[in-house]
């Protein structure tokens, strides 16, 4: 009965760390990350593009938005046309620096 206590603590240690191994990443996976996201902490390269991607297509839409009603579009037909999900972040930055090229170019081609 002396040597049941080394026992057990030798059998179940084990098993106690990978349960808490498991419950550490899962509360890392399962809490942290999800709750950094909502503050805007990205920790991978994509959700960091696709966090840009949408700033930029912010700043796009305010270039933009003056000169649609000229060629009798509004930006809810640009946003239907698809070219926003196509478009690279390089183009669609290139559009905030020349609206008029990204309208003869990228929205011209998108139907």
């Amino acid at each position: 009965l002396k040597l049941m206590g080394p026992a057990v603590y030798y059998l179940t240690n084990p098993i106690f760390a990978m349960v808490s191994v498991y419950l550490v990443c899962a509360s890392v996976v399962y809490g942290l990350v999800p709750l950094a996201n909502k503050f805007g902490v990205h920790f991978n390269p994509k959700a960091k593009r696709q966090k840009a991607t949408r700033a930029a297509i912010e700043k796009l839409s305010m270039c933009l938005e003056p000169l649609l009603p000229g060629l009798g579009l509004t930006w809810e037909d640009v946003k239907e046309s698809g070219v926003l999900e196509t478009a690279t972040l390089e183009s669609i930055e290139d559009g905030i620096e020349a609206p008029h090229e990204f309208i003869e170019g990228e929205l011209a081609f998108s139907k």
